[in-house]
């Protein structure tokens, strides 16, 4: 019999109540607490009518600032645009590029500066830069200096790694507006293969600039649309060049009598201050002489008006006038002769040298008779033992060896036999020796592991090292004074924070010529004669299409040399570790040094400001790079390259600080390896080899490579072996270390300079 059930399903009846109770309230809260209304007046309510007019204020007051920057660039005797054509592979021929380009505008070429155009159609004034394909650093400066990035891809040619790594130096170092133009494409038979090229060109310049504008040809009348984004786009400019005035030189004099140098152009990015030094590649820093107002032909009845430094100018020494004083450590008259190791700021006194003859520390328990002295190393201090003759201790953990003579018994069982307290021949110690280091590999979690030799002294070689419990806790005097430190350190420039000193320096009031003036600066002659060969291929550089060369403003005291901490993340491409203080090419603001940094733990603001020493820099990680060189103020992309032939990109950073406090600490381990293991009580060996460094070096803790911590009980025997106390049994195979510090100082930068030069 089927019994039919009901496929809906009633639900009860809910229960009205007026008021809920106060369980359901706090189910259908859900946790959430009423604040409750606010009681007092309501404030910065706006209607709607005052959120439209506050609109429209900022929407005209960014018509108005973009209004004022392109007002320099119009009229014919307007500032020009710089355009830097930059191309990707070897084949594209630059006179062809830049007459394809100017044929479709009807330009009319300046008779005075050259590479310049006025483009009659938009009323535009454009001045054309070229760089030669290999030079490298040559259109890093142009895209510095430049408004408008123009990338020339050619239709027949593949791009190649170096239009790759030149793309991400240019993006790097900061860049403005960025267009692409495809350079032979009528020589590719077929419309639809034209497309195709097109399209695959395309794709590739989209994977750098995914919001870049469509890509266009050359040879026909799309150069003109170019042409036009060129002349009616706002330029984006670079953050830290606009934060500065910065002048594009059109003319390069020398003066033959004292080799003075004098530059012509427009001052751009912010008004420019006589009292302050300008930078120039290749030339270093430059103290202004007075600069001249050249006026176009309306002006022609008004005189050029003049700006001469004042007595606060800016000097050009490079370090301060005055020296800080550093603090001498003060050390115990009683614990300086016979001091070991320096731990946690203090100096231990060294046992071994105490002891009367040379002999290390007499043990103070009492033992009975027959017992060696290698068993009574093993007996607790100022305890009493006694045994009967037939009973020795330990003999339960003892083995007996071919010879009859007693070994350890390990935590691997009797099978592992250990030598005794007995001494080894020279040829036997030297054997197992070799066999131990010999299993040890280079392991990138423990680089700092060095080795001692049996002959050398440990005293004298790790001299200069400490003993710190904990490179995080410690407590390190920034301002100590250490014998290895640089003569350059008391006087560094010490500006604090860079963002707000340089927001503190752009409120300074001054009189000088603003954006958009057409100037004459001469400056004062060199301390050191020029070198008239660089002048004279930078004048014929600049009267081609080739080169831009630009003096760019330094704020105060950005010529002084500070400590420069910047951060590093290396490139994709980049491989091979690369040492500490190796020697590579650092760029940043308008500079590029040749430097040997230190690499250090990345980040800052630590409570102590110690940060660990990297020997190597590994691929795929990231560190701070400190050098001595000049400060630069605010935030500043840095790109780092090998000093190479072919200049190779290792990574990129910004700048952090100028911070002369930053401790970097070197690290040193010393490793040894376990012989006897008895529960926490080890003996080890390898660490030293003569017992006056282990009694040096007794304060200092041991720690193992698989966590376990200990101490240094007291030496054994001649040979460096000593007994260490940790805090749980450790394993056979585990490796006993001890970690040593030491400071480490940043060297000076030095200016690069062109490998042709």
């Amino acid at each position: 019999m089927t019994v039919h059930r009901e496929t809906l399903k009633k639900k009860q009846k809910g229960f009205k109540s007026r008021h809920a109770t106060k369980g359901s309230i706090r189910t259908a809260n859900k946790g959430r607490i009423d604040k409750g209304g606010a009681t007092g007046p309501k404030h910065n309510v706006r209607t709607k009518q005052d959120r439209k007019n506050i609109a429209k204020q900022i929407q005209a007051n960014k018509r108005e600032t973009i209004a004022e920057k392109l007002k320099i660039f119009e009229t014919k005797n307007g500032v020009p645009r710089n355009v830097a054509f930059v191309p990707l592979t070897p084949d594209i021929d630059r006179s062809k590029v830049l007459s394809q380009f100017t044929s479709s505008l009807e330009a009319q070429a300046d008779p005075e500066i050259p590479n310049v155009i006025y483009v009659p159609r938009f009323r535009q004034r454009l001045r054309l830069f070229l760089p030669d394909y290999p030079d490298f650093f040559g259109v890093l400066d142009a895209c510095k200096g430049a408004d408008f990035v123009v990338f020339v891809l050619s239709a027949e040619t593949e791009n190649n790694d170096y239009g790759e790594s030149l793309i991400r130096c240019v993006l790097s170092q900061g860049v403005t507006t960025c267009l692409a133009m495809i350079y032979a494409l009528e020589n590719i038979e077929g419309v639809k293969q034209q497309a195709q090229v097109r399209s695959s060109l395309s794709q590739w310049y989209a994977h750098f600039f995914p919001e870049a504008e469509k890509l266009q040809r050359l040879d026909t009348n799309e150069a003109l649309t170019t042409a036009r984004i060129i002349c009616q786009k706002t330029p984006k400019g670079v953050n830290w060049r606009n934060e500065r005035p910065y002048v594009v030189i059109e003319k390069l004099e020398q003066n033959p009598t004292n080799g003075a140098l004098a530059i012509q152009g427009y001052v751009r990015g912010r008004t420019l201050n006589p009292d302050t030094l300008m930078h120039i590649q290749g030339f270093g820093d430059l103290k202004i002489e007075n600069i001249t107002e050249v006026l176009s032909g309306r002006q022609m009845d008004v005189d050029p008006r003049t700006w001469t430094p004042s007595e606060n100018s800016e000097s050009c020494a490079p370090l301060g006038d005055t020296a800080i004083e550093l603090n001498d450590y003060e050390e115990d008259d009683e614990t300086t002769a016979n001091a070991g190791v320096r731990m946690d700021g203090h100096y231990y006194v060294n046992e071994m040298i105490e002891a009367e003859g040379g002999e290390g520390p007499q043990s103070l328990s009492r033992v009975p008779e027959g017992v060696s002295d290698y068993q009574a190393a093993w007996f607790l201090e100022g305890e009493d033992y006694h045994f009967d003759e037939d009973e020795m201790p330990g003999d339960e953990n003892m083995l007996e060896d071919e010879e009859g003579e007693l070994v350890g018994e390990t935590q691997n069982g009797a099978d592992e036999r250990m030598m005794e307290d007995e001494e080894l021949d020279e040829d036997e110690e030297s054997r197992q020796l070799k066999q131990f280091r010999e299993r040890a590999t280079d392991d990138l979690e423990f680089p700092d592991e060095i080795e001692l030799k049996p002959e050398e002294n440990a005293r004298e070689r790790l001299k200069r090292y400490r003993g710190v419990r904990s490179l995080r806790q410690c407590q390190w005097d920034a301002n100590e004074n250490d014998p290895r430190a640089p003569e350059e350190f008391t006087r560094l420039c010490r500006p604090g924070n860079l963002q707000n000193t340089m927001n503190h320096l752009a409120k300074e009031e001054f009189k000088g010529p603003e954006v958009g003036t057409s100037v004459i600066i001469t400056f004062l002659p060199f301390t050191e004669p020029a070198d008239t060969k660089l002048v004279a291929n930078y004048q014929e550089k600049l009267a081609n299409e080739g080169m831009m060369l630009a003096a760019y403003g330094l704020l105060r005291s950005e010529n002084k040399v500070g400590m420069m901490n910047m951060s590093l993340t290396t490139d994709s491409e980049f491989s091979t570790p690369l040492k500490s203080k190796e020697q590579i090419i650092c760029q940043y603001g308008p500079r590029r040094l040749l430097v040997e940094p230190l690499y250090s733990q990345p980040g800052r603001g630590s409570d102590n400001n110690v940060y660990k020493f990297y020997r190597y820099l590994q691929p795929g990680s990231q560190a701070t790079v400190s050098m001595m060189a000049p400060v630069m103020l605010g935030s500043s992309p840095v790109i780092y390259f090998a000093n190479e032939t072919e200049p190779k990109l290792i990574g990129t950073g910004t700048t952090m600080d100028a911070d002369a406090s930053r401790i970097i600490v070197k690290t040193a381990i010393l490793t040894g390896h376990p012989l006897k293991i008895h529960k926490k009580l080890v003996t080890v060996r390898y660490m030293f080899f003569n017992p006056e460094d282990v009694a040096w070096f007794k304060a200092v803790p041991l720690f193992t490579k698989w966590g376990c911590t200990g101490y240094i009980k007291e030496s054994l025997g001649t040979h460096g072996y000593f007994k260490a106390t940790f805090d749980k049994r450790i394993k056979a195979q585990d490796t006993i270390s001890m970690a040593l510090h030491k400071r480490v100082w940043p060297r000076l930068a030095l200016p690069w300079s062109p490998p042709n030069k």
